[in-house]
């Protein structure tokens, strides 16, 4: 998992292979003030490159 954001509040987790179709699964969480995880989105893509997430990963930071 990785934390990047103020203070750590925002986390990103990637899973290949985990499902039947074999999509890669990209979960997004978020932290609050009592540092417990709070899910916010799930990615299904049928590929996941740098330009691709960083497409969808600004969309959602703006």
């Amino acid at each position: 998992m990785i934390r990047f954001g103020k203070c750590g509040l925002f986390a990103s987790d990637s899973r290949f292979g985990t499902n039947k179709l074999k999509y890669p699964i990209h979960s997004l969480v978020v932290f609050d003030s009592e540092n417990k995880v709070i899910p916010v989105a799930w990615v299904i893509a049928p590929r996941f490159s740098r330009g691709d997430a960083y497409w969808w990963m600004r969309a959602l930071c703006n």
